[in-house]
Formats: structure tokens, C-alpha cells, sequence
């Protein structure tokens, strides 16, 4: 599967008259390799770039736009970005741009000022273009870049956190201004991955940062991902049947049980990391709410199409999640909930990393038995059964 793409590198200026910017030293080189090396995977590539950072290779067949500045730059993005399955913004755009009473339309009258006297230039924080593109485009998978220098991890994974909570960006990339090559993926769920963006890297240097995944090859299989819609009804669940009653009271007696372990293991600013889902007989399943405050909120959840990788809740979002908890529950009948936390687990049985809400990350083929796993980089999944709790 083929994705549409749109990337952008290199400065983003702000005018500070009519003939001169403010701008910054980075030409876009390593942005433009990654639109050409995904160009080159087969996906359909859009890159805007500079007039003053470096240009794509016009033989990979790359559309390219450029940008006369800040504002051009944030018009430009929305364009492009609504037609895109994924959005990665990696410019080094300006975070201050010149404000009244400084007149940008008009060239500074140098002649009414003498040699050495003080000019003052009132700036504001320009607006964070990437807070902007899931309003208008929301099922786009928005990936952005955060650029520090001097930092230690910890301090790249906090503020890749902050652009994820501002933005809702699917992944950011965190980076070294003193180490370019060396990325962190931090994904959404709070987990890091190590990654390079170059290649022909010495086995030396991996030796000093582990054995990282290339960040083209992440992005290429997160690009091709297909993801389950979901579908929320007006009408309310059922909550005066029998069933419905048994479950809610399942729900809460073992969220009790493990409130502690879903809300320790994992928060993401003022929002509730992992999940707990309870079956109502054969008609769906309670599950957490997506982007919950309170860790017990939850929604219902009556029906999930692998097919048409489809799914159907009433009273909310409901996790991200959901898929797999239903593909888990079908292969497992003997289970009637599924616990899920950001923890991690000791000796368990480990499966790759996906995108939550994806094909990828749902119909997953586990190894026969297996009630207790771990996917990497994403927590742990425990199957519930009768045995677990003495019912």
C-alpha cells in the first residue's frame, strides 16, 4: 500500500522588512534524503522546502513546492496536508516573527538613522504549525521533529512529550543538535525507539547507541499501516439487560483490582495510559474510553468488522486498543476481559511493535495459549478468565 506524503525541511524564515529575514543555519539536507529515500519505497512524496535549503533530487519524481516564508509556509502545509495519509514536518521553522508597530511590508529606512544607533524590533512566538494540521486534518498520521542541543535523553523524551500532547502528533522525533544522526521515536504511548537516519553509520558508532531501527524504514511500514475507523451512535447501550448489568459490575469489581497498575504504569500529561475491556455476554465489550482523565471511564463497544476493519461504540470513543481486544477475546473464548498497562513484563512472550488501531498491531498471530504478552514498546495485554479471580 502506497501512502500519500507530505514532508517538509530545511528554514523557515520570517520577513524582518521587505528585503530582509530572520532565519537559521539548517539547509534541510536530512529531510530532503528521507522525502527522496521514501519516494524511492514507492509512495507518493510532496516536499516543501526553502529557497535557501536544499532541493530533492528531480529525477525520484518528488512534487515539489517552496515556500516564500513563514506564512506562505503555514498556508502551504494546510494545502498539501489535507490530501496526505501521512504528515512529517521536519523544517526549522521561525518561532519569532516580527510584530507591530515593525513594518515587514516596507524596507527599513536606514538613511533617517545614524551609524551605531540602537533599532528595537518587537517580536511575538509565531504560531506551532504542527498544533494546526490535525483540526483540519484528522485522520492523517502526523509525525514531527524536536531539535535540542546540549540535551541529555530525558530531556529530548520531555519535550517530544510536550509536542505530542500540544499537536496530537502520532510520533516525534527527538534529536541532538551536537549528534544530527541519532534519533529518539517517541510514539504516543510514551515509548522511546532508537533511531538512525543515515546510512553506511560504523559498526563503532552502533556499539555507543544500541542497535537502532532507520527511521526510513519505520516511517515506510507506519505509512503503509491501514487503520480501523470508528463509528459512534447516537443511541445509548443497553444498560438495563441482564448482561449489561453483569459487565458493568465486572468492569468496576476489576478495575478495583488493578487501578493502581493502570494508572501507575503509564499517564500522558492529564491523560490515562492503558485499558481494561469486560465482555457483555456476546454483544460486545466494555472498554476504556480513548484519551480518558479518569481511568475508569469507559464506553461500549457492540461491534468490531476486521473486514472492513470497522468499529462501532456507543457512549465515546473507545480505546485505540479495541481491535486487538476483540481479535484477542475471539481466539480466546474461554476469556472474558482483557487488562492492558504500560508496565512491562518479566519473562513474557514478546511480538513487535505497531501503531495501535492498525492491522498491524490487531490481528496479531500469538503463539498457542498465550493468556499474558508483551508488545514492545507499547505494555502489556493479560487475558481474564474464571480461574483469575475464583469465579
Amino acid at each position: 500500500m502506497m501512502a500519500r506524503i507530505l514532508v517538509t525541511g530545511g528554514p523557515v524564515h520570517a520577513h524582518l522588512d521587505a528585503v530582509k529575514i530572520v532565519t537559521n543555519r539548517f539547509k534541510g539536507g536530512r529531510m530532503v534524503a528521507l522525502a527522496e529515500a521514501l519516494g524511492e519505497k514507492g509512495h507518493f512524496v510532496t516536499f516543501v522546502g526553502s529557497p535557501h535549503g536544499k532541493k530533492p533530487n528531480p529525477d525520484i519524481g518528488l512534487l515539489i513546492d517552496e515556500h516564500q516564508g513563514f506564512s506562505d509556509y503555514r498556508a502551504l502545509v494546510r494545502r498539501h496536508a489535507e490530501d496526505c495519509d501521512m504528515v512529517i514536518l521536519g523544517a526549522a521553522v521561525a518561532n519569532l516573527i516580527p510584530c507591530p508597530p515593525w513594518d515587514v511590508t516596507k524596507k527599513f529606512p536606514s538613511h533617517d538613522y545614524r551609524e551605531g544607533e540602537e533599532v528595537m524590533v518587537p517580536f511575538r512566538v509565531a504560531p506551532r504549525i504542527i498544533n494546526e494540521v490535525k483540526r483540519f486534518t484528522p485522520r492523517t498520521t502526523l509525525v514531527g521533529f524536536k531539535l535540542l542541543q546540549g540535551a541529555s535523553n530525558e530531556e529530548l523524551v520531555r519535550a517530544a512529550h510536550i509536542v505530542i500532547d500540544e499537536s496530537n502528533a502520532a510520533f516525534v522525533v527527538a534529536n541532538d543538535a551536537d549528534d544530527l544522526a541519532r534519533k529518539l521515536i517517541v510514539t504516543r504511548e510514551r515509548s522511546v525507539i532508537s533511531a538512525i537516519d543515515l546510512p553506511g553509520i560504523t559498526d563503532e558508532y552502533l556499539k555507543t547507541i544500541g542497535r537502532p531501527v532507520q527511521l526510513v524504514d519505520f516511517l515506510d511500514q507506519v505509512a503503509r499501516d491501514e487503520h480501523y475507523t470508528t463509528e459512534v451512535r447516537e443511541e445509548t447501550p443497553p444498560t438495563r439487560t441482564k448482561t449489561m448489568d453483569v459487565a458493568l459490575e465486572r468492569f468496576n469489581r476489576v478495575f478495583g483490582y488493578h487501578k493502581r497498575t493502570i494508572e501507575a504504569a503509564g499517564r500522558a500529561g492529564n491523560k490515562v495510559l492503558g485499558c481494561l475491556a469486560i465482555t457483555v455476554g456476546e454483544n460486545g465489550f466494555l472498554i476504556s474510553e480513548r484519551a480518558k482523565k479518569l481511568a475508569h471511564q469507559k464506553v461500549y463497544v457492540s461491534e468490531v468488522d476486521h473486514t472492513t476493519r470497522r468499529v462501532v461504540s456507543h457512549g465515546g470513543k473507545p480505546s485505540l486498543n479495541a481491535p486487538l481486544i476483540d481479535w484477542l477475546l475471539r481466539e480466546n473464548p474461554r476469556a472474558w476481559g482483557v487488562l492492558h498497562h504500560h508496565g512491562w513484563g518479566a519473562h513474557l512472550p514478546t511480538y513487535h511493535y505497531a501503531p495501535p488501531g492498525t492491522v498491524r498491531d490487531s490481528q496479531r498471530s500469538l503463539s498457542p495459549g498465550t493468556m499474558e504478552f508483551e508488545i514492545k514498546h507499547h505494555g502489556v495485554f493479560k487475558l481474564l478468565t474464571d480461574e483469575d479471580y475464583g469465579e
